[in-house]
């Protein structure tokens, strides 16, 4: 076996180990308990509330038409008379907890009155008395022939047992040992292959969920390569196109000039040169050839003979009367004025 089967087959026995305890006490119980008595029976149903007697008797006139037909009908917890089984308290080290089988398993020889193949024993963890040294378990046992009896005997009359415990553990839980080895083997061994079964299944969708990110990120990786291509593209050819255009700038008023008309670069260059310290314009609005500029000024009437001065503008006037603002102790004004196309240039 490999190494990585070793790993695998560890991890499956200690998560199992985990779950045993889970899944035990979260097992449904049977709904009927028949408990031995010396010669005797009694049949409990178990209700929510707690166990309810239903009926109980000598074995020796037990017959199948005695019995409940629901006792019959489905698997039954059976309890073995205290008198025929043994139930012995363990002291183990802290240490042996995840190997409590193989331990507990090598000392029934030497605890019980019967050979290693004539005994039947489970046992129990008491987590009450466990503490950081020790682990206390009670081992309950007795013949296989003992067992082997009671189950034929059960059998004959119709009832079939779905786990066996002692009747010295309470009835108003389920019991908490199973000397039905092979029940209890075989319920271990389906824990155990659903567990595997698990892992498998998150390794498969782990594998898959991997394979799909990595090829998503590849795509995506693909993806941004291809745009950032597309603008390096671009920006060669926005670059191309700029370093063609030598002083763009004076070859727009050049040709707004050539045309006829004022560019707006050409009359922002206008207004940048005349208009005085101390004023600034806060809006520019300019519609077919009407010029609104709103802004605020030292010495706003000193505006009118300034942008008339202007090679550009005509017909300079307020459009609103001045204002003063108080939080910049300046006026405010709003100035319309015709924009004049400087005439074109002789040929």
């Amino acid at each position: 076996m490999s190494t990585v089967s070793r790993a695998v087959g560890s991890l499956v026995d200690e998560i199992a180990e985990v779950l045993e305890p889970l899944r035990a006490r979260n097992e449904r119980r049977a709904r009927y308990t028949l408990v031995e008595r010396g010669r005797g029976y009694e049949i409990y149903r178990n209700d929510r509330t707690g166990p309810v007697l239903a009926s109980q008797g000598s074995f020796g006139e037990l017959g199948q038409n005695k019995l409940p037909r629901q006792v019959t009908s489905q698997p039954v917890e059976v309890r073995l008379d205290a008198g025929r089984v043994l139930s012995k308290a363990l002291q183990l080290p802290a240490s042996s907890r995840q190997y409590l089988d193989a331990i507990v398993g090598h000392q029934v020889e030497r605890m019980t009155p019967w050979a290693a193949d004539r005994v039947v024993f489970d046992y129990t963890v008491d987590e009450a008395a466990t503490n950081a040294e020790q682990v206390a378990v009670r081992l309950v046992a007795t013949s296989r022939d003992v067992l082997d009896a009671a189950v034929e005997r059960l059998a004959g009359l119709g009832v079939k047992p779905a786990l066996v415990g002692t009747s010295e553990d309470p009835l108003d839980r389920p019991s908490p040992v199973n000397l039905l080895q092979a029940s209890k083997l075989g319920r271990k061994q389906a824990l155990r292959r659903n567990v595997a079964i698990a892992l498998a299944a998150i390794a498969v969708a782990g594998a898959a969920v991997s394979g799909f990110t990595g090829w998503r990120l590849y795509s995506l990786s693909a993806e941004a390569a291809a745009v950032q291509a597309e603008l390096d593209e671009a920006r060669g050819a926005v670059e191309e196109a700029r370093s063609r255009t030598v002083n763009s700038e004076a070859y727009a008023k050049l040709l707004a000039r050539k045309q006829g008309v004022v560019a707006m670069v050409v009359l922002v260059d206008e207004l940048s040169k005349i208009i005085p310290a101390g004023t600034f314009l806060s809006e520019l609005q300019i519609e077919d050839q009407g010029l609104r500029i709103t802004g605020f000024s030292d010495d706003a009437p000193a505006l009118i003979a300034t942008l008339e001065s202007a090679a550009v503008l005509k017909d300079v006037n307020f459009a609103a009367p001045t204002t003063r603002d108080e939080g910049t102790s300046q006026d405010r004004f709003e100035i319309v004025a015709t924009i004049e196309p400087p005439a074109p240039p002789a040929s």
